[in-house]
């Protein structure tokens, strides 16, 4: 029997590298970031990071006060999103 279904948002993002290696341009996810708020009682929020891969590793290091910035700016946006939920909650 299934019980307990519950619906949720997800919101996820990536911390974007541009790494040039002699001729060659790519880009590199090294950091990424995810949050889940509950439909149903939108004050359950949970918000995570995790580095990514090997070479992401690597790069954190070098680009950690770019990473630091685009995690603050994934938690605002997952904080805008759970407040307009709540707001709709409640009209």
């Amino acid at each position: 029997m299934l019980n307990n279904q519950k619906k949720s948002i997800t919101l996820t993002a990536e911390s974007v590298i541009t790494v040039t290696e002699g001729d060659t341009t790519k880009q590199v996810s090294v950091e990424g970031y995810s949050c889940t708020i509950s439909s149903e009682n939108p004050e359950d929020i949970r918000i995570s990071r995790y580095q990514m891969g090997t070479e992401g590793k690597k790069l954190y290091k070098e680009h950690r006060e770019q990473c630091r910035a685009d995690y603050a700016a994934f938690e605002d946006a997952a904080y805008v999103l759970q407040d307009e939920m709540i707001a709709a909650g409640t009209e």
